[in-house]
């Protein structure tokens, strides 16, 4: 059964949300043909206070809404079930997860609909699990980033924006194409990582001890410029 708010507020404040169902169409109207296991009618409110939203069907294609979250996850049990995000605008104000609780083999798509998602906390993606990027919407995050799955560029870019220092990003046996990094902290590399774009240096420290291959762009800055450090024994490829 899916949540629906057609007038009034839904609060979340602590609490986790967990749908387990991918949604009926027919109970959302402003979104017909649309399988949408959280729906929030015009007319309705959705206060995500510091709560987690849990998308967890574990079989058909489920849609989630253009809001704004705390916490997102997707955390099916079993199966190949799909998540596309709606077009639209998209903060996710602490951390996003796609991860399982047993042994599904999920799919989360930002690439259909193109929206604008921005992440203020980590990025992560566990074991079987794979994330598509927006091939023309940027992919914002200011944590951490850690993928023990699989992440599909699509020839999009990511921005890393933290104003903290000592980020981390593992991209595991993936690639990225386009990163940016605009932002007041630091980022370290955890691992060998490979950009099949571009990397832009706009502000922030970017250092390491593990080797960076740019294949198919350029390193540059924009209109201000961060730091590259590798001097501890990383090495930048271009």
């Amino acid at each position: 059964t899916p949540a629906i708010v057609l007038a009034g507020t839904l609060s979340l404040q602590t609490y986790k949300l967990s749908l387990t169902g991918a949604g009926e169409s027919s109970n959302c109207s402003d979104n017909v043909g649309v399988a949408m296991p959280l729906c929030v009618i015009s007319g309705g409110t959705f206060n995500y206070g510091s709560s987690t939203v849990s998308f967890e069907a574990t079989l058909g294609t489920s849609t989630i809404a253009a809001l704004n979250y705390y916490n997102l996850q997707t955390n099916p049990a079993t199966g190949t079930p799909v998540f596309v995000f709606q077009s639209g605008s998209i903060t996710v104000y602490n951390n996003f997860l796609a991860t399982t609780t047993q042994d599904a083999q999920a799919k989360i798509n930002a690439d259909i609909n193109d929206p604008q998602i921005t992440i203020n906390g980590d990025f992560t993606v566990s074991q079987g699990q794979t994330f598509e990027a927006s091939n023309s919407s940027q992919l914002k995050v200011g944590g951490n980033w850690q993928n023990r799955g699989n992440f599909v560029h699509n020839q999009g870019t990511v921005v890393f924006t933290s104003a903290q220092t000592g980020r981390s990003i593992d991209n595991g046996e993936s690639r990225f194409f386009n990163v940016t990094f605009d932002g007041q902290g630091s980022w370290v590399f955890a691992t060998s990582t490979t950009l099949e774009g571009s990397l832009r240096m706009v502000q922030g420290r970017l250092f390491g001890d593990k080797d960076l291959t740019i294949k198919g762009g350029n390193l540059d800055c924009g209109l201000t410029c961060g730091d590259i450090d590798f001097s501890s024994g990383g090495t930048v490829y271009l």
